[in-house]
């Protein structure tokens, strides 16, 4: 038993992008009473055809030509994000990239992005555009609070750190200056 919408809403949620036809690891397709689902635990794609609330079969087919290869016992859909983004996080953000891009220069890449926000659905580059709506407020080191952390060489771990800065400001600016959505690294 498993209800087609909550798989897709759950595959959206996991950050896997809708794309007809499936083509790469992370997309998933919807037709009809059938879903395509390629995970990247997978080799193939996987087709799931359902009748009602319940999986009907599931089969392995091929990229090229669609065609099945054979039935499959069960599959793993893992995350493609590290971070959930709900559909109410991505409406969200599309009130909220309203009022922080509404400079001419940003429509056309904030309006190609708000197609799929404002129907709740993933758009590519979305995960480094929702700090505006879901601040990161913790890092890997706030959990690992009794653990000790030894830096071997300061100095080029220094450096190494402000060439990786000045290269995500660097991008930072030309896609602002291109008109594209960004924010900043903090």
């Amino acid at each position: 038993d498993l209800s087609q919408d909550l798989l897709i809403e759950h595959l959206a949620c996991a950050g896997y992008l809708r794309q007809e036809p499936v083509g790469a690891p992370g997309e998933f397709s919807v037709r009809g009473g059938i879903v395509d689902v390629f995970s990247p635990l997978m080799r193939n794609p996987v087709r799931i055809e359902f009748f009602g609330d319940n999986v009907d079969s599931i089969r392995e087919f091929d990229l090229d030509d669609q065609r099945s290869r054979g039935p499959v016992r069960h599959i793993d859909v893992l995350p493609i994000q590290d971070a959930v983004i709900s559909r109410e996080m991505l409406r969200q953000w599309g009130g909220q990239a309203r009022q922080r891009w509404n400079d001419e220069i940003f429509q056309k890449d904030l309006n190609e992005k708000l197609v799929f926000a404002d129907n709740g659905e993933l758009f590519p580059g979305a995960s480094y555009l929702m700090s505006i709506v879901q601040p990161i407020e913790a890092t890997i080191l706030d959990y690992a609070d009794p653990a000790m952390l030894i830096l071997d060489e300061p100095e080029v771990l220094d450096e190494t750190y402000e060439k990786f800065f000045a290269a995500l400001q660097q991008r930072f600016e030309q896609t602002r200056n291109a008109g594209g959505v960004a924010v900043a690294a903090e």
